[in-house]
Order: C-alpha cells, then sequence, then structure tokens
C-alpha cells in the first residue's frame, strides 16, 4: 500500500476512536431528466449510485467496489490489486509507445477542461434547514450555472465521514487508472463535488435548464452491512473495461 494510505489509515483510526459514535449522512439528489441518485456514508465507509448500481469505498482498507444488484455481480478491490490489473494495459502501452504509436489518436479529441471559478452574489437562504450562499460558476470566466453553497453541509458531511479524505481516495483511484491507460477516459464525478473547496453544493441550476438538486438531506445511523457487497454476488475480473462507475 503507499505510504500515503499508511498515513491516512492512521489519522483514520485516531478519529475513530475520537469519535466513535457519529452518525452517518444520507443525501438523496435528484437530476431533470435522469432520475434520482444517492449518496450514504459514515466513519469513512461510502455508498453511492442508484438502484441499478452503485459504488462502495472503505477508506479503512483502501477498497473500491462497482456492484450491480439486478446482475447479482460486482467487481473491485484494493488499491494494490487495481494497480495489478492495470499492468497488462501499462506494458501494452508501453510497446505501443515503443512502436511509435499513440493510442490517443484512435479517441475523438474533446475539448480541453475549461478553468472553473466561482463568484459569490449577494444571495442567501435556508436550503434543508441548512445556511446556504449562491454562487455564479464560471468556465473560463463565462456563467454557466449558479450553485447555491453551504460550508455548513462540508463540515458536517467530513466531521461525520471523512469526506475529504473520500475525495483524495477518488482522485488517487482516477489518476493511477488514467496513467495505466496513457489516455484521459475517467474523471471523478464534478457535478456534485468539484464545489468541495468552498462548501457543499445544494443545487446547481444550469444555463441550459438541468438542475441537479439536493432532495433530502439527514444523519443517519447505518449498519455495516449496508457499505459491505452483498452475500452470494459473483466477483468478475478486475479491469477498467468493466469497473462501471
Amino acid at each position: 500500500m503507499p505510504k500515503r494510505w499508511l498515513i491516512l489509515s492512521g489519522i483514520l483510526l485516531y478519529l475513530c476512536w475520537v469519535y466513535p459514535c457519529l452518525a452517518g449522512m444520507f443525501l438523496e439528489l435528484e437530476e431533470s431528466n435522469s432520475g434520482h441518485f444517492y449518496f450514504a456514508c459514515q466513519d469513512g465507509l461510502f455508498k453511492l449510485g442508484t438502484e441499478e448500481g452503485y459504488a462502495l469505498v472503505d477508506l479503512h482498507k483502501g477498497t473500491f467496489y462497482t456492484v450491480y444488484p439486478k446482475e447479482k455481480i460486482c467487481t473491485g478491490g484494493t488499491l494494490n490489486e487495481l494497480e495489478a490489473a492495470m499492468a497488462p494495459f501499462k506494458k501494452q502501452l508501453q510497446q505501443l509507445k515503443s512502436m511509435g504509436l499513440d493510442p490517443s489518436v484512435f479517441l475523438e479529441k474533446g475539448p480541453q477542461d475549461p478553468n472553473i471559478t466561482y463568484k459569490p452574489t449577494n444571495q442567501r437562504a435556508t436550503i434543508l434547514g441548512y445556511p446556504a450562499t449562491s454562487y455564479l460558476e464560471l468556465e473560463n470566466g463565462k456563467p454557466v450555472a449558479e450553485v447555491w453553497i453551504s460550508k455548513k453541509v462540508l463540515e458536517q458531511i467530513d466531521q461525520n465521514c471523512f469526506y475529504q479524505a473520500f475525495s483524495q481516495f477518488m482522485n488517487h483511484l482516477r489518476d493511477m487508472m488514467n496513467s495505466s491507460l496513457g489516455i484521459k477516459l475517467i474523471d471523478t464525478p464534478q457535478d456534485l463535488f468539484r464545489s468541495e473547496i468552498i462548501g457543499f453544493p445544494l443545487k446547481i441550476t444550469y444555463k441550459e435548464g438541468k438542475v441537479i438538486e439536493i432532495k433530502k438531506l439527514e444523519q443517519k445511523q447505518f449498519s455495516a452491512s449496508f457499505f459491505e457487497v452483498p452475500k452470494g454476488f459473483k466477483k468478475r475480473s478486475f479491469s477498467p473495461v468493466n469497473m462501471g462507475y
């Protein structure tokens, strides 16, 4: 396990000793024309997705699983297992590059990632019982969305679930897979998490009309089994092809 994750595990064990009875957090989101999405966390354990499929993250064990209830299958493992599964792809990539071939030329090139900034407005409101401030989300200086952000919600989620550590874990997972593939295929979901520096987004309204909104936000005590792969599910081989999330 990388040294940084040994240090992180030690911090998490200390926090669990200091705060042994913290309740978890449950958030239900609704995206216009796309249905519902949920995010649940407790003491370094995370579950996020839909009824069709969801991801499980255990920061204590350093594991990531993608679960498909209908098919009763899952894929995943530890970061070390992921790195081992990526080794053949990395080797093939190196062989292609040694032959003067670049896999990225076979992909349709999209626009470069925009420079995203946030500009506060004078609007304030109470959303789901939490104080929130309105920000304009700017891409390369141009407004693309209005975002209602709450610092209090982020503080509560981070205290109960170690959210900042979760964000670091997901970024590390993304960077590992992108590095092994040699091309930028995988990115972490930004609509929900990219506002973490200034607070947690409760509602995002885009210029084109799409709306992402937190419909339910509550403290909740979960059983340990809620964050585990259900018994009897078949584990598929670990690869970027079937990660699915």
